[in-house]
């Protein structure tokens, strides 16, 4: 048994639960094979999602562990200066 870490873009949420379904099935298959996995899906702030839990997904909770923190985006043209820069390397 290992344990695994999954970073992904995509969960699904109460607005859109068809988003991220394939992440999910990959996650079954790796609790189905005796795997705990550790997902992280970060969100922008002030568009956080009401995201599904693993166990609404039918995913096993003693398996799975989602793990949402928030996230700040800055715009691509000032995404390289210095103080920006700073941020991302910090997070």
């Amino acid at each position: 048994m290992a344990n695994l870490l999954v970073i992904s873009g995509y969960w699904p949420s109460r607005t859109n639960p068809i988003r991220g379904v394939l992440i999910v099935e990959q996650i079954r298959a790796f609790t189905d094979l005796g795997h705990n996995v550790w997902v992280v899906v970060g969100q922008t702030i002030g568009r956080r999602k009401a995201l599904l839990s693993p166990q609404e997904l039918g995913l096993d909770p003693k398996a799975v562990n989602l793990i949402s923190p928030r996230l700040t985006l800055a715009p691509e043209i000032v995404s390289s200066y210095p103080f920006f820069f700073r941020q991302n390397v910090k997070n």
